[in-house]
Protein backbone atom coordinates (compact mmCIF):
# COMPACT_ATOMS: atom_id res chain seq x y z
CA UNK A 1 0.00 0.00 0.00
CA UNK A 2 1.79 3.59 -1.10
CA UNK A 3 0.34 6.48 0.69
CA UNK A 4 0.04 9.92 -0.76
CA UNK A 5 1.90 11.74 2.23
CA UNK A 6 3.44 15.06 1.76
CA UNK A 7 7.48 15.01 2.96
CA UNK A 8 6.74 17.95 5.00
CA UNK A 9 4.34 15.79 7.31
CA UNK A 10 6.09 12.15 6.54
CA UNK A 11 9.08 13.90 8.18
CA UNK A 12 7.27 15.37 11.23
CA UNK A 13 5.25 11.65 11.70
CA UNK A 14 8.65 9.89 11.46
CA UNK A 15 9.69 11.83 14.36
CA UNK A 16 6.66 10.99 16.14
CA UNK A 17 6.72 7.22 15.66
CA UNK A 18 9.26 7.25 18.77
CA UNK A 19 6.93 8.19 21.34
CA UNK A 20 4.70 5.02 20.29
CA UNK A 21 0.96 6.14 20.08
CA UNK A 22 -1.01 8.87 18.82
CA UNK A 23 -2.02 9.81 22.46
CA UNK A 24 2.14 10.13 23.53
CA UNK A 25 2.66 12.40 21.03
CA UNK A 26 3.97 15.48 22.48
CA UNK A 27 0.85 18.62 21.96
CA UNK A 28 2.63 20.64 20.34
CA UNK A 29 4.07 17.89 17.44
CA UNK A 30 0.95 16.97 16.71
CA UNK A 31 -0.40 20.59 16.63
CA UNK A 32 2.17 21.13 14.13
CA UNK A 33 0.79 18.04 11.72
CA UNK A 34 -2.59 19.16 12.14
CA UNK A 35 -2.38 22.98 11.15
CA UNK A 36 0.03 21.63 8.00
CA UNK A 37 -2.98 19.48 7.24
CA UNK A 38 -5.97 21.50 7.90
CA UNK A 39 -3.64 24.31 5.80
CA UNK A 40 -2.16 22.69 2.89
CA UNK A 41 -3.76 19.63 2.95
CA UNK A 42 -7.58 20.87 3.01
CA UNK A 43 -7.78 24.33 2.24
CA UNK A 44 -5.02 24.07 -0.20
CA UNK A 45 -3.16 27.21 0.91
CA UNK A 46 0.47 27.89 0.80
CA UNK A 47 1.67 28.89 4.12
CA UNK A 48 4.38 29.31 5.95
CA UNK A 49 4.62 28.21 9.26
CA UNK A 50 6.89 30.16 11.23
CA UNK A 51 7.54 28.10 15.02
CA UNK A 52 8.42 30.14 18.47
CA UNK A 53 7.19 33.31 16.77
CA UNK A 54 7.61 36.69 18.58
CA UNK A 55 5.51 39.37 17.69
CA UNK A 56 4.79 42.94 18.18
CA UNK A 57 1.99 44.50 19.72
CA UNK A 58 0.38 47.86 20.24
CA UNK A 59 2.94 49.84 23.23
CA UNK A 60 5.73 48.17 22.00
CA UNK A 61 5.18 45.03 23.99
CA UNK A 62 6.65 41.92 22.01
CA UNK A 63 4.25 38.55 22.67
CA UNK A 64 5.00 35.02 22.14
CA UNK A 65 3.26 32.39 19.91
CA UNK A 66 4.23 28.66 19.29
CA UNK A 67 3.41 29.12 15.37
CA UNK A 68 2.39 31.88 13.34
CA UNK A 69 0.38 30.48 9.87
CA UNK A 70 1.05 33.34 7.25
CA UNK A 71 -0.75 32.50 4.07
CA UNK A 72 1.21 32.93 1.61
CA UNK A 73 -1.35 34.30 -1.26
CA UNK A 74 -3.18 36.50 0.51
CA UNK A 75 -1.05 37.81 3.61
CA UNK A 76 -3.70 36.15 6.54
CA UNK A 77 -1.50 35.86 9.79
CA UNK A 78 -3.18 33.35 12.67
CA UNK A 79 -1.03 33.62 15.68
CA UNK A 80 -1.14 29.95 17.73
CA UNK A 81 -0.55 28.79 21.34
CA UNK A 82 -0.36 25.50 22.55
CA UNK A 83 -1.42 24.89 26.33
CA UNK A 84 -0.29 20.87 27.10
CA UNK A 85 -1.57 21.57 30.84
CA UNK A 86 -2.85 18.99 32.84
CA UNK A 87 -5.47 21.64 33.93
CA UNK A 88 -8.46 22.67 31.49
CA UNK A 89 -7.36 26.11 29.53
CA UNK A 90 -9.41 28.50 31.43
CA UNK A 91 -11.16 31.74 30.18
CA UNK A 92 -8.59 34.04 31.33
CA UNK A 93 -6.27 32.30 28.66
CA UNK A 94 -8.90 33.23 26.16
CA UNK A 95 -9.21 36.37 26.99
CA UNK A 96 -5.54 37.13 26.76
CA UNK A 97 -5.57 35.77 23.68
CA UNK A 98 -7.75 37.98 22.14
CA UNK A 99 -6.34 40.86 23.65
CA UNK A 100 -3.46 40.07 21.93
CA UNK A 101 -5.08 39.37 18.73
CA UNK A 102 -6.95 42.99 18.36
CA UNK A 103 -3.63 44.73 19.11
CA UNK A 104 -1.01 43.46 16.65
CA UNK A 105 -1.24 42.49 13.10
CA UNK A 106 -3.05 39.08 13.49
CA UNK A 107 -6.34 38.31 11.81
CA UNK A 108 -6.93 35.70 14.09
CA UNK A 109 -5.60 33.18 16.65
CA UNK A 110 -6.00 29.34 17.52
CA UNK A 111 -5.60 27.66 20.81
CA UNK A 112 -4.83 24.14 21.00
CA UNK A 113 -5.03 22.45 24.64
CA UNK A 114 -5.44 19.13 26.52
CA UNK A 115 -8.80 20.48 27.22
CA UNK A 116 -10.99 23.58 28.13
CA UNK A 117 -13.16 24.77 30.53
CA UNK A 118 -16.93 24.85 29.64
CA UNK A 119 -16.51 28.69 29.87
CA UNK A 120 -13.40 29.11 28.11
CA UNK A 121 -15.18 27.18 24.88
CA UNK A 122 -18.25 29.43 25.37
CA UNK A 123 -16.21 32.68 25.20
CA UNK A 124 -13.86 31.18 22.49
CA UNK A 125 -17.32 30.32 20.56
CA UNK A 126 -18.50 33.97 20.43
CA UNK A 127 -15.85 35.22 19.05
CA UNK A 128 -15.34 35.46 15.24
CA UNK A 129 -11.36 35.49 15.24
CA UNK A 130 -10.35 32.58 17.47
CA UNK A 131 -10.88 28.93 17.52
CA UNK A 132 -9.73 26.63 19.85
CA UNK A 133 -8.95 22.74 19.44
CA UNK A 134 -8.66 19.76 22.18
CA UNK A 135 -6.64 16.97 21.84
CA UNK A 136 -9.37 15.05 21.21
CA UNK A 137 -10.71 17.03 18.62
CA UNK A 138 -7.06 17.43 16.90
CA UNK A 139 -6.85 13.50 16.69
CA UNK A 140 -10.48 12.89 15.41
CA UNK A 141 -9.97 15.55 12.64
CA UNK A 142 -6.91 13.94 11.65
CA UNK A 143 -8.22 10.24 11.53
CA UNK A 144 -11.61 11.77 9.73
CA UNK A 145 -9.64 13.50 7.02
CA UNK A 146 -6.48 11.48 6.81
CA UNK A 147 -6.23 8.11 8.10
CA UNK A 148 -3.10 7.22 6.24
CA UNK A 149 -1.41 9.07 8.20
CA UNK A 150 -2.47 7.65 11.61
CA UNK A 151 -1.68 4.18 9.52
CA UNK A 152 1.51 5.67 9.06
CA UNK A 153 1.91 6.51 12.39
CA UNK A 154 1.51 3.45 14.19
CA UNK A 155 3.25 1.11 11.75
CA UNK A 156 0.12 0.09 10.03
CA UNK A 157 1.16 1.31 6.37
Amino acid sequence: MTLNIPDEIKKELEECKKYGGIDKIPLKKLAKIFLILIFQEVKKKKIALIEDAVIRIKGGKRAKFDFIIRDLSDGVNIGVWVKDWKRPVGSNVITHFQYLINNSNLNGGIIIGSNFSVSASSLAEKSRSLWIFSRGEIVSRIRQLKPEFLAYLEGKS
